[in-house]
């Protein structure tokens, strides 16, 4: 998988430790979608089902079914200025959950 990280993004998880995991969270229930997200925050975290990667000297911890879903993903900070927050850029778009018990 292709990795690219923002200046600022890669400042930010220094800040924080230089590790950063992104998880896939699948869609449960009716016309849900999947969604992406990123913790920086890993203490007393068990990372032994992530991906391990890295980028200059950051740690990147991918979720296996994220690997599997693209096979590129920039993180970069987005937001306001006031109430700036790490996101995620995919090459592909994310899965919804179409199926409907009707």
């Amino acid at each position: 998988m292709q990795i690219d990280i923002t200046a600022e993004a890669a400042e930010r998880v220094r800040r924080t430790g230089g590790r950063v995991a992104v998880d896939l969270i699948q869609p449960v229930g009716c016309g849900k979608a999947a969604e992406v997200a990123i913790d920086t925050h890993l203490n007393g975290k068990d990372l032994t089902r992530y991906l391990h990667a890295t980028h200059d000297d950051l740690e990147v911890l991918l979720a296996p079914a994220l690997a599997r879903t693209a096979t590129s993903l920039r993180l970069e900070v987005t937001g306001p200025r006031w109430w700036r927050r790490l996101g995620i850029a995919l090459d592909q778009p994310l899965a919804s959950n179409d199926t409907c018990a009707r």
